[in-house]
């Protein structure tokens, strides 16, 4: 088994065991400050192409996106992540997958340079 893969299983099993949790806390932006909101607003105005929420867990940033008009998709290696973002935003798309292999062709989503928002 490679360290990618054990990495993988102890982040999954860790996160699955708080999914519920971590939703209640952290899964709805209206309850986050409103600086992080035009933050991610911002970053994803300078974002040109469909945009990949590579981590996504309960998708409510990746729901964010969608509903501003951007082309969106949340990928989480937690299943239970990416079935509580389904049933709660079911316009938009998510799926399982992991940091090491998104699935997502070369070149097919937008680019974001560290420091241009």
């Amino acid at each position: 088994m490679s360290a990618g893969t054990r990495t993988d299983r102890r982040v999954r099993d860790g996160y699955t065991a708080r999914a519920d949790e971590y939703t209640a806390l952290f899964g709805d932006v209206g309850q986050l400050d409103a600086r992080d909101r035009e933050r991610i607003a911002g970053w994803a105005d300078g974002i040109d192409g469909p945009i990949l929420d590579a981590g996504c867990g309960p998708g409510q940033w990746t729901a964010y996106l969608a509903d501003r008009g951007r082309e969106a998709e949340g990928i989480d290696l937690v299943p239970a992540f990416v079935a509580t973002a389904s049933a709660r935003f079911p316009h938009v798309s998510y799926r399982v997958a992991s940091l090491l292999d998104p699935g997502v062709r070369p070149g097919s989503v937008g680019v974001s340079s560290p420091g241009t928002r």
